[in-house]
């Protein structure tokens, strides 16, 4: 990116009525209902009274009020507004601008068109651009000039708008990039009961400026791979139209599919895929443990007490907070020692405990502050006896070592410290012994999961995302973390057998039958780590109170709106702080 000259022109009502990016407009206030840049409440609103200060423009009629601060490089605009009725603050583009692009997913362009895109950059053909960050929407077909939005300003409140120009390559967006292609179902979860047909709608939206006529290639693949129906559509759509194709699939049984939508548009390939369920309280995969199973962790579990476990801890006052004391922590076994953080609140109670595993992370693992806020003592560690300042090995390169061998494997190491870590969760003065909980993502989900099965001191359990529910679909998976399997077994082919029975041990399928303490499950509707057709399969046998939550997304499941419900979840299962732990008494004299 070159950084440009800029010229900005501010109108004597307050507006910026243009804005010219080495010498060529984006701005446009000669149209209808146009200021350029300004207030809009019923026509654009006039701020006559200016304020200079160096280079700060503050511009006013008392009610609405735009701040400018002209940088080199870039623009911020603060707003603000004192009536009740609200307000929108528009950008509007002039006709030179050829292409609007979503920032926040890089390649997806309209000229012009009507998205909900808050991040977007405005292009020229000669490659001079500006980036508007901060609003809401984009419109403006009927007006014929792209149209950026930040709406629903409310009163007193002050908001902050970034305009960067800048020149680059000119940009050519391909047809691709200018299109739309998205399946609806009758359901907005995308669950789709079983014993009926399943109606797909598939949405095509054409912001170019030349029709389209070519064909969309469908096909429904099973949680195996395989494909299960197909078809193609013919498919015609106007310059800045709308074709909706409508498609019929029957899936063969309960399970998760995966819809393939592709289109040929002048040679490059549009493509589209999203997964349904389909009577998917019915999944019911098989689970084999090996001869040995319940033993092999009665072992593991001995192993995990044998050693007994010392926890240490020392304040970081750096990450404490006015209302959480974080410690480092170490656990200590055997001459083997794992390092960790302790969260504890500063108010006097004796709190419910909670164990949070890590994924297999490729970033430092941190103290949970904000979960201790929320009334729990909060303890996490790094099993592999890395220190937790720095960068660290992702977990499944120790976890994943020597699979032939179920005495030795990583997987069976790492289980035993999550056991100890939880003994000394136990042993915390502000920690209530009797009510524990453990929490995990994808890895992590599952290791959790582990532990509630053998440890009955568990009294809630929230996996997220979990996997190892039904390994033996990784026989057929090609992505990561089963890729990993699949490439030790390519240099280790007289292994085959050895390894798929380690792994059966640490199956959740296999465990089912011991988790029956209340349990939250999250789920990601299109992730291909944690499949939800293995979760729900998982899902569908536990014996105790549970509930699933399925989103609309990958391996990051709900993200932090699924935090919030987790947090909530956990305090009705565990309830409120209780008193204090007596002190020690202390020796007679």
């Amino acid at each position: 990116m070159i950084t440009p000259v800029y010229t900005a022109r501010i109108g004597a009502d307050g507006n910026l009525r243009g804005l010219a990016v080495n010498g060529v407009e984006f701005l446009d206030d000669r149209v209808t209902g146009s200021a350029g840049v300004a207030f809009f409440v019923e026509r654009p609103v006039l701020l006559p009274t200016l304020t200079l200060d160096g280079l700060t423009l503050v511009a006013t009629d008392g009610v609405y009020t735009t701040r400018y601060e002209f940088y080199e490089g870039f623009i911020t605009l603060t707003l603000r507004q004192a009536s009740a009725k609200g307000a929108a603050y528009t950008v509007v583009c002039s006709a030179q601008v050829a292409y609007a692009e979503n920032l926040a997913y890089a390649g997806l362009t309209a000229v012009p068109a009507n998205y909900d895109w808050p991040d977007v950059i405005l292009s020229v053909p000669t490659g001079e651009f500006l980036e508007l960050r901060g609003g809401t929407r984009i419109w403006g077909q009927a007006l014929g000039r792209q149209v950026w939005e930040r709406s629903d300003i409310a009163p007193n409140k002050d908001y902050t708008l970034l305009l960067v120009p800048g020149r680059g390559e000119p940009r050519t967006p391909s047809l691709p990039q200018l299109t739309t292609l998205i399946a609806a179902f009758t359901t907005p979860d995308q669950l789709l009961p079983g014993g009926a047909p399943v109606a797909i709608s598939l949405l095509f939206q054409n912001n170019a400026r030349q029709p389209i006529t070519t064909e969309v290639a469908l096909h429904v693949t099973n949680s195996s791979g395989t494909v299960v129906q197909k078809t193609r559509l013919p498919l015609t759509c106007a310059a800045h139209g709308v074709a909706t194709l409508n498609w019929t699939v029957t899936p063969p049984a309960p399970d998760f599919y995966m819809l393939t939508a592709r289109a040929n548009l002048s040679g490059a390939w549009k493509e589209y895929e999203t997964t349904f369920g389909y009577d998917a309280p019915r999944i019911a995969p098989g689970f084999t443990a090996p001869d040995d199973y319940a033993d092999y962790w009665a072992r593991v579990v001995a192993e995990a007490k044998a050693g007994g476990v010392k926890l240490t801890r020392l304040e970081d006052r750096g990450r404490s907070t006015g209302t959480v004391t974080v410690y480092r922590i170490g656990l200590q076994t055997e001459g083997f020692t794992c390092f960790g953080w302790l969260a504890v609140p500063k108010f006097p109670g004796r709190y419910p405990g909670l164990l949070l595993i890590p994924g297999e992370r490729v970033r430092t693992i941190t103290p949970n502050a904000a979960l201790a806020d929320c009334g729990f003592v909060v303890m996490t560690i790094e099993p592999t006896g890395q220190a937790v300042d720095g960068p660290i090995k992702p977990l499944i390169t120790t976890a994943f070592s020597t699979l032939h061998d179920s005495t030795t494997v990583g997987l069976r190491a790492v289980t035993v410290r999550y056991f100890q870590a939880l003994d000394a969760l136990a042993t915390v003065p502000e920690a209530d012994p009797n009510r524990l909980a453990v929490t995990g993502v994808s890895l992590g989900g599952a290791l959790a999961m582990l532990l509630a099965a053998r440890d009955e001191r568990v009294q809630a359990l929230a996996p997220d995302v979990p996997y190892f529910c039904y390994i033996e679909q990784g026989k057929q998976a090609v992505t990561w973390p089963y890729d990993e399997v699949r490439e030790y077994l390519e240099a280790h082919p007289a292994q085959q057998d050895a390894v798929w029975t380690t792994l059966r041990y640490f199956d959740v399928g296999n465990a089912v039958a011991q988790l029956t303490c209340p349990t939250l499950i999250s789920a990601g509707i299109n992730d291909t780590v944690s499949r939800p057709a293995n979760i729900y399969g998982l899902f569908n046998r536990l014996p105790g109170p549970k509930s699933l939550k399925l989103y609309l997304a990958g391996h990051e499941g709900g993200g932090s709106s699924h935090w919030t419900e987790k947090v909530k979840w956990l305090g009705q299962i565990l309830g409120p702080p209780g008193p204090a732990a007596p002190a020690p008494k202390a020796d007679a004299p």
